[in-house]
């Protein structure tokens, strides 16, 4: 089997131009780690489906988020490291800067009415010649 290998030149990145703030949310006890990570991609698709229950709507958003903007760390070694962040299936996602979260209250109140908040699906570490290039995330 043949194996390939990238060559060329690094990854560029032209179109993440975007901030995001990223929450990362642990329940039992309560915390919430709160990261704005600025120079991402961030895209987001509305879509209304209809099927035999009536109308449904359906939110799908894609995240790309550079290594060179920000390292993804695991919950309990990226704490309180400078430049990382913990992103995983369940955190939330906020266009822009999103508010600061210190209790559940809080956390209950940021909904998509409020705020553009995505609940993300799932995560993936993306690689170039076997080195970390990005995080991709989504619905």
């Amino acid at each position: 089997m043949l194996k390939y290998h990238a060559t060329g030149p690094p990854l560029a990145y032209p179109h993440c131009d975007r901030t995001v703030t990223v929450y990362h949310t642990v329940f039992n006890p309560f915390s919430c780690r709160r990261t704005v990570l600025q120079g991402v991609y961030y895209e987001t698709r509305r879509s209304k489906t209809v099927n035999e229950d009536g109308a449904r709507r359906s939110s799908e958003y894609l995240l790309i988020i550079p290594q060179k903007t920000a390292a993804r760390g695991m919950p309990g070694e990226a704490d309180g490291v400078a430049g990382t962040y913990v992103l995983m299936a369940g955190d939330r996602v906020v266009a822009g800067i999103g508010p600061e979260i210190a209790t559940r209250e809080e956390w209950s109140r940021l909904l998509p009415n409020t705020y553009d908040v995505v609940t993300v699906n799932w995560v993936e570490q993306k690689f170039w010649h076997g080195e970390p290039c990005h995080v991709e995330a989504g619905a």
